[in-house]
């Protein structure tokens, strides 16, 4: 499978965001690069993954909350049904009913379509509420 580089179309123009997805990205590639290790290891690197998305989950909805977010409680209901299935492709995984790649393809799905759609859209209020790029935050 291919390494996924950041590509401006992935870019939700609200910097602690798009910092954050970039680690995701990386995470994700992270994955890809070390596929023919032992399952321990792609288990630690999978953990890794949920622990982080967790994270960045929790990291954007503080700004939801700060900044009075309309959409908070849709984009909350994404981020759990996200999360819950990314944990559940780790123990398919885990229980040898799924490949690595098949895991990795849904990451990569979910990261795409997460950054550039309800992700975007939170960029763009996130951006005008605070005036800037969120660089000071």
């Amino acid at each position: 499978m291919q390494l996924y580089d950041w590509d401006k179309k992935y870019s939700v123009d609200f910097e602690p965001i798009d910092t954050q997805h970039k680690m995701l990205l990386g995470m994700i590639n992270k994955l890809l690069l070390n596929q023919l290790k032992d399952k321990k290891i792609i288990l630690m690197l999978m953990d890794e993954v949920v622990l982080y998305a967790k994270f960045h989950f929790f990291s954007e909805e503080n700004f939801m909350q700060i900044y009075d977010y309309s959409d908070f409680k849709n984009h909350k209901t994404e981020h759990t049904d996200l999360l819950n299935e990314v944990i559940s492709k780790s123990t398919l995984y885990i229980e040898d009913k799924i490949k690595l790649e098949e895991v990795v393809k849904f990451l990569v799905n979910w990261f795409v379509v997460h950054t550039t759609k309800g992700d975007r859209e939170l960029g763009k209020y996130l951006k005008k509420i605070t005036g800037d790029k969120g660089k000071n935050l």
